[in-house]
């Protein structure tokens, strides 16, 4: 569903890493060198989140809880 709404108004990029972000402009660059300034940032990369890092300013490591979360297609 919020694919379906941001559609119209995204350029969706699929197969790039990204390997920089400046939240403050805000923007990312990808593998390829290419920089691109948005409006926002969306951090959805996972319990390994690269994000996450960026956004508290240091690193964040996954501590264990003993929970568990599956997920299937």
């Amino acid at each position: 569903m919020l694919y379906d709404l941001a559609l119209p108004h995204i350029t969706l990029r699929l197969n790039s890493r990204v390997v920089k972000i400046n939240p403050d402009l805000p923007s990312y660059t990808l593998s390829n060198g290419e920089t691109v300034k948005c409006d926002m940032i969306i951090g959805a990369d996972g319990v390994k989140s690269g994000i996450r890092e960026v956004v508290i300013g240091k690193q964040d490591k996954p501590e264990a809880t003993g929970d568990a979360a599956y997920r299937w297609a």
